[in-house]
């Protein structure tokens, strides 16, 4: 794919069966996302529990999400009942980014 647009590489594959498609997640609560809020409280000398409602309150859902909501999109996105979904950028972010 290198020097082709995204776009255009999915467009040249569909047809072949293969789709292509973009997830972007946010704060999916993982032993990830609790060591970058620890080491936030450290840096601000704040308690991790004030650090992560902080953190949620700057998403529009309220709560980080959970690890199976993400899986359960890349696992439609992997079966056959997606096979007419290419080309598209799927946001698992509990509305962190502002889109439509």
């Amino acid at each position: 794919m290198s020097g082709r647009n995204g776009g255009q590489f999915t467009n040249e594959v569909a047809g072949d069966g293969i789709t292509v498609n973009v997830v972007m997640p946010g704060r999916i609560h993982t032993q990830r996302v609790d060591e970058l809020d620890a080491a936030a409280a450290k840096r601000t000398d704040s308690d991790v529990a004030t650090v992560a409602a902080r953190s949620r309150a700057t998403i529009p859902a309220g709560r980080y999400g959970k690890p199976e909501e993400f899986a359960d999109v890349v696992t439609f996105l992997a079966s056959a009942r997606a096979g007419y979904v290419t080309g598209s950028r799927i946001r698992i972010d509990g509305g962190a980014i502002k889109g439509i």
